[in-house]
């Protein structure tokens, strides 16, 4: 519990079980059943007043089954002004991507979320100067970025903004975790159990067999959950410090880099780029005159490096 501002199990009721016990304010039907809390979509989500995150390392964590068919849901928005670095943005965004952002010097994670109707461990967290996305255990995005600024806002769950091409959360969540500190490999990856999150949940829907039909995904195969988790483990990781960008992953995979300076704008493809040795490397040429733009990484091919040669 060391530096828990919220803690929503999601699992039983609405409410706040971590120290400060926050109030939870319910918009339309939002409801805990069988082991999770089902967000129906369109005027549906929850409401905490105002947590703290300004000039601070902090880390926001969450399972999330997204059944939804829309790319883009909120998952936690801060409003405060639409200013630079005054807004808390925790979304899933353009290609289904997750993004973490405060209204400038935004991320976005490289790659899309691995399945629609599926959990999946997601982690947002400001450290070390550095915004970060964790997917399922996994570094998938970090960038240099001064901190949020954000101040004296209400923090929704599941609330979007009213922007274009951004959702009221249509699926479950469960676990929902803000912590003034942020959280180290090891204690993510318990976080992240997926074994023992399905198992909970077959518990949970064996004991109510007339429960939620959106929880029978619990039961995936052995072999299903094996293939997405390794699916996560070869997945490429982006690193952005200034205009140096860096994708690692297991050698050997081919990558096309791309970019777009908006989500609701084309990508355009960069360079195809080879990695033989575990990372490769970019210079953004164009970074100084074209401000801020997001990049994503398609995986082309993966030959292990035992199989290469």
């Amino acid at each position: 519990m060391d530096g828990l501002l919220a803690w929503l199990p999601l699992t039983d009721d609405l409410r706040d079980h971590g120290p400060q016990q926050l109030p939870v304010k319910v918009a339309g039907s939002v409801q805990a059943m069988d082991g999770a809390t089902r967000f129906p979509g369109s005027g549906n989500h929850l409401e905490l007043p105002h947590i703290n995150l300004k000039h601070r390392e902090f880390a926001i964590a969450f399972w999330v089954n997204v059944t939804g068919e829309e790319n883009g849901y909120v998952f936690v928005d801060q409003a405060g002004m639409d200013r630079c670095w005054q807004r808390l943005q925790v979304h899933l965004r353009a290609d289904f991507q997750p993004f973490f952002g405060f209204y400038v010097d935004d991320l976005v994670a490289p790659s899309s979320l691995p399945s629609r109707g599926g959990w999946h461990h997601l982690v947002f967290q400001y450290v070390n100067r550095r915004q970060q996305i964790w997917m399922d255990g996994r570094l998938l995005a970090e960038r240099v970025s001064p901190p949020l600024e954000s101040r004296f806002a209400p923090t929704f769950v599941g609330r979007t903004p009213g922007w274009g091409g951004l959702h009221d959360l249509e699926g479950w969540m469960r676990d929902l975790r803000i912590y003034g500190r942020a959280l180290p490999a090891t204690e993510i990856g318990k976080l992240s159990d997926r074994a023992a999150l399905l198992a909970d949940l077959a518990r949970r829907a064996a004991g109510n067999p007339s429960g939620a039909g959106g929880l029978s995904r619990a039961a995936t195969s052995p072999a299903t959950e094996a293939a997405a988790l390794n699916a996560v483990e070869i997945r490429p990781m982006l690193s952005m410090v200034g205009n140096q960008l860096t994708i690692s992953g297991p050698p050997v995979q081919i990558y096309d880099l791309q970019a777009t300076p908006a989500l609701d704008q084309a990508w355009q493809s960069l360079q195809v780029l080879t990695n033989f040795t575990g990372s490769v490397g970019y210079l953004d040429e164009d970074f100084r005159h074209l401000g801020e733009r997001f990049f994503r990484v398609k995986l082309l091919e993966y030959r292990p490096a035992a199989s290469a040669r």
